[in-house]
């Protein structure tokens, strides 16, 4: 009986292991799907990464060690600027309506919803320029596919350390589906369909191994950014250039240098960044002057909130001091984007709806900066570029060093690196979960890019990975990039969180200690003075004993 069950039973245990397994890799893989859309949307990651890492922390951390005037006043604080961050682009698109709609009707169309940089209409405009006059008796859509195919056999990116292109099969292909998009778009017209999109980034992402760092250069010149941005902006500008007037503007100027479309385009951009990014800045510059404000009227006093009894240092010394801590973090970040290649202004321009990070460094900066010049006493001027020059460098200097760290140190085989031969560490780039994802189903011959015609979200390519060792090493390699992220996320909240402001809150206790201890001292040597001063007696005269 006993020998007639064992096959039975083994049956079972494997059978209850397999399910085990399959509840295990559902919750691992929605938990991959939670951390990949913090980490691939930036704005809803930011926010949440800030309200769970530093806003909560910090606000907890000052409501039970200072009390509901300083919590408050660090909830405001923390809160408004994270959703400051996440609203810059919605900024670039009002800027955008307030100044294009002369352009928008001249032309019959929508240049605001555009966020293209200048660079990027030079290069897909030049390349429709040539094939519009070196073509003039050919159709629109075989000037379209040139201009696609011109444009894609200038993109490269950087896999391995090495520069990387399309090849022509490659371009071939990809000129065709963008085509048949532009000229079979949705009822709107002016968007690009999401399949579409997500085939063309899956597919080029499969040849390149690469999603990230890719750069346009042509014509003398250069732009670059990130794969899902350049196929949406490719698309919107060529679709933008497939309208009659915009067309007619192409065939009239007989230099590129002359076409007016391509003229008003620019001009719009730059005031688009310039509108948008002072709404940004002037917003965040005023965020801590306003929350000083709410606190003084609520408590009544215009001290130091973090200390009970503080008043506001109206010192010069002290103004001095705030002034020059603000111009040199201030003007440090504006130097830094004013001496790169281009200036200022073309570093600060609107690539897409999601900030760039130098957009994020500017705004990011002058609110720090503000905080600075507002600073009521040099113990909130220490906290504040404390904890603030901490965050800053964490977030965008440093690169989130500690997931960084964490990836590499599990990542004995360089799987995880798309330049494994760097040396500094500073300098290493971990690849992205798509492209992780991607280049481990290529290898086991899978194909990454679309399914019956439709293109394969990242949660349908989790599916696909086979059983057996790679399939395990390709979860492996996705584990460590989710294990990096939480721990990234960890540190942000340990450190950052409760860490500095636990460390701002001993060392202001300590300057308060030693603050008063001084008044104490110097009053008992007031006292000891007064004492020891001869009194003064007053000596009798003449007049004390009357006349005679």
């Amino acid at each position: 009986m006993n020998i007639q069950n064992i096959p039975h039973q083994k049956f079972n245990i494997e059978n209850k292991k397999e399910k085990e397994n399959i509840r295990f890799t559902g919750a691992y893989d929605a938990i991959s799907l939670g951390l990949r859309f913090l980490d691939t949307n930036q704005a809803w990651g930011a926010n949440a990464v800030d309200l769970g890492s530093m806003v909560i922390p910090r606000t907890t951390v000052d409501f039970v060690n200072r009390g509901p005037a300083a919590g408050t006043e660090t909830a405001r604080r923390e809160a408004s600027g994270t959703i400051n961050h996440s609203l810059i682009g919605v900024y670039g698109s009002v800027a955008a309506l307030a100044f294009a709609m002369g352009l928008n009707k001249k032309f019959g169309i929508r240049a605001d919803r555009i966020f293209a940089d200048n660079e990027m209409y030079d290069i897909v405009g030049q390349a429709f320029h040539n094939n519009v006059q070196q073509n003039k008796e050919k159709s629109l859509d075989f000037t379209i596919k040139n201009t696609l195919r011109d444009i894609y056999s200038n993109l490269t990116t950087n896999v391995g350390g090495k520069e990387k292109a399309l090849t022509p099969y490659q371009i071939d292909e990809i000129v065709e589906r963008a085509n048949n998009a532009l000229t079979n778009s949705d009822i709107d017209g002016d968007k690009i369909t999401k399949n579409t999109k997500q085939f063309l980034v899956n597919y080029i992402t499969e040849a390149t191994g690469s999603e990230s760092d890719f750069k346009l250069k042509a014509f003398g010149k250069e732009t670059t950014t990130n794969l899902s941005n350049f196929v949406e902006n490719t698309y919107n500008i060529l679709k933008t250039m497939t309208k009659k007037k915009v067309v007619e503007e192409f065939h009239r100027a007989k230099n590129f240098a002359d076409n007016n479309f391509i003229k008003d385009i620019k001009i719009l951009n730059n005031r688009r960044t310039i509108l948008g990014m002072a709404i940004g800045s002037a917003v965040g510059m005023s965020i801590q002057p306003l929350n000083i404000y709410l606190t003084k009227k609520k408590t009544g006093s215009d001290g130091f909130v973090g200390v009970e009894g503080r008043e506001k240092d109206n010192s010069f010394n002290f103004k001095l001091w705030k002034a020059g801590a603000a111009a040199l973090f201030g003007g440090g970040i504006i130097a830094d984007l004013a001496r790169k290649e281009g200036g200022l202004l073309k570093n600060i321009q609107f690539k897409g709806m999601i900030p760039t990070i130098n957009q994020f460094k500017l705004i990011y900066g002058l609110t720090i900066m503000s905080r600075f010049m507002v600073a009521r006493d040099k113990d909130e001027l220490r906290e504040s570029v404390v904890k603030d020059v901490l965050g800053f460098l964490n977030w965008l200097v440093l690169g989130n060093f500690v997931a960084k760290g964490v990836a590499l140190s599990m990542d004995k085989n360089k799987m995880l690196l798309k330049n494994p031969d760097e040396t500094s560490f500073f300098k290493k780039k971990l690849k992205t979960r798509d492209e992780v994802l991607i280049e481990g189903l290529k290898r086991a011959k899978i194909s990454s890019v679309s399914k019956d015609g439709k293109a394969l979200k990242f949660s349908e390519m989790l599916k696909l990975i086979p059983a057996g060792e790679a399939g395990k090493a390709l979860r492996r390699n996705l584990r460590a990039l989710n294990i990096a992220q939480a721990a990234g996320y960890a540190y942000s909240g340990l450190v950052l969180g409760v860490g500095i402001p636990k460390l701002n809150i001993y060392m202001t206790n300590k300057s308060e200690e030693k603050r008063k201890a001084r008044l104490a001292e110097k009053k008992a040597l007031d006292i000891q003075t007064e004492q020891l001063q001869p009194k003064n007696i007053e000596r009798p005269t003449m007049s004390s004993f009357g006349a005679r």
